[in-house]
């Protein structure tokens, strides 16, 4: 498997765009009434925190 290599411009751009989608997950968690339609936002937003992680090492 090949690793992708990201200019450190690139990575910030990604990190932006990445923290925008989990603030945007956190408000829909927050309005969303059915469970198991949270509990798959929940679980995203923790993909995402781990890909933003990811991104800062």
């Amino acid at each position: 498997m090949t690793q992708a290599r990201f200019t450190p411009e690139e990575k910030e751009i990604m990190a932006e765009v990445l923290a925008g989608a989990i603030s945007d997950l956190s408000s829909e968690i927050s309005h969303t009434d059915l469970l198991e339609f949270r509990e798959g936002l929940k679980e995203r937003k923790q993909r995402l925190l781990a890909c933003l992680e990811k991104l800062k090492h």
